[in-house]
């Protein structure tokens, strides 16, 4: 029966309305959202989305709806006649859940791209209701009803962005392609008075192609306002704010500065290099550490070193600049002297700027006198 022919129609219909996100591990994110094919005076009802992410880049789905709606079709008896009118109302009632994963990739500080896929359970009711109309025209004086129960899974492939507008608000549309397997109950047709039942039986197949879908969502954790406003340009979980080693490669694991462990270890070393009063003559006590940092570039060969000086603000700024780039040469110089290759190594000075502490006090400013080294794997 042609009548049939709509079910699968309007099932993918709710089914890609129910599958239509940068942010950290552990964010939740409450988002509604609608299918655009709906937007209209047969406007359904926002679903509910929850979003869990595992990862940065790895998120969770589970999807709420319950859509009500009334579908008209108005005929007419002739192109002449539009005062001799019949209706074809589809009155949809359901009721759907699913759940999904996407994954998260590239983007920018706002914009985060994504795909992923989506399962879903969906139970409702299709009542049709004919005014002087079928399903597929104009009748005069006829009359009929026909309504049936269906249930059944979808699955849609989707992808699709979310853009952050601040902290904890975003929009995001998306893409997806739902393919339905249904079951439909009995249904029951009265035409003109005469009562019928035809058998139930199943429905599987696309629904109406690809369909488009917005939301509108809030991030109820704000651990990363969403937003990447703390971006995570190396994805190793630690914020371009708070990483100290942001070209980390991946796969390796870091500390809570964003370093791998051996990285920080350098870090550590280089608190432990020492010079002559405004000189750039290393004293012997920072030789054990310097060596330490020779064994490990030894142990990792392909890795590389930037070495930085800083100095006080005391003194001129720019005697102090080329101070801070000369013990910065004087590092350089004594890990070749070790063996370390130049090529594997750069140095540079900074004078006053970057301090790590006052120059208000002469504990402030000898933190600020320092050497950092920087080393990548």
């Amino acid at each position: 029966m042609k009548r049939f022919s709509i079910i699968l129609l309007i099932l993918g219909v709710f089914g890609a309305n129910g599958f239509a996100q940068k942010q950290t591990d552990g964010d939740v994110l409450i988002e509604a959202g609608g299918n655009l094919n709906s937007i209209g005076p047969n406007f359904i009802l926002p679903n509910l989305r929850a979003r869990y992410f595992l990862s940065p880049t790895l998120g969770l789905r589970a999807d709420f709806s319950f859509n009500n709606a009334n579908i008209t079709q108005n005929f007419i008896a002739a192109p002449d006649s539009v005062n001799i009118k019949g209706d074809y109302v589809t009155k949809i009632s359901s009721f759907g859940i699913g759940l999904g994963v996407e994954k998260h990739w590239n983007g920018n500080s706002r914009f985060s791209p994504f795909w992923g896929g989506s399962l879903g359970f969906r139970t409702g009711k299709i009542g049709l209701t004919g005014t002087n109309a079928i399903d597929s025209g104009y009748v005069a004086n006829h009359n009929e009803t026909f309504d049936f129960n269906f249930s059944g899974i979808t699955i849609a492939p989707f992808i699709g962005a979310d853009y952050w507008i601040n902290q904890s608000f975003y929009v995001g549309m998306e893409l997806n392609l739902a393919y339905g397997m249904f079951k439909t109950g009995d249904a029951t047709s009265i035409s003109d008075g005469v009562k019928e039942i035809f058998p139930g039986g199943s429905v599987n197949g696309f629904g109406q192609g690809i369909t488009p879908f917005i939301r509108v969502g809030y991030n109820l954790t704000g651990k990363n306002a969403g937003a990447m406003v703390d971006m995570d340009s190396d994805n190793d979980g630690v914020p371009d704010k708070d990483d100290k080693c942001p070209n980390t490669p991946k796969g390796v694991k870091v500390t809570k500065s964003g370093c791998s462990e051996v990285a920080e270890t350098v870090m550590i070393l280089a608190k432990n290099i020492y010079f002559e009063t405004d000189s750039d003559v290393l004293k012997a006590e920072s030789y054990e550490s310097l060596d330490k940092v020779v064994k490990i570039m030894n142990d990792y060969p392909k890795s590389t070193l930037d070495i930085q000086g800083y100095t006080d603000n005391t003194g001129g700024a720019d005697h102090n600049l080329d101070l801070s780039k000369r013990r910065a040469a004087s590092v350089k110089a004594y890990l070749e002297g070790k063996g370390i290759a130049a090529s594997r190594m750069t140095s540079n000075g900074f004078g006053e700027a970057n301090p790590v502490a006052t120059n208000n006090t002469a504990e402030g400013r000898a933190l600020n006198r320092r050497v950092e080294l920087h080393l990548t794997l």
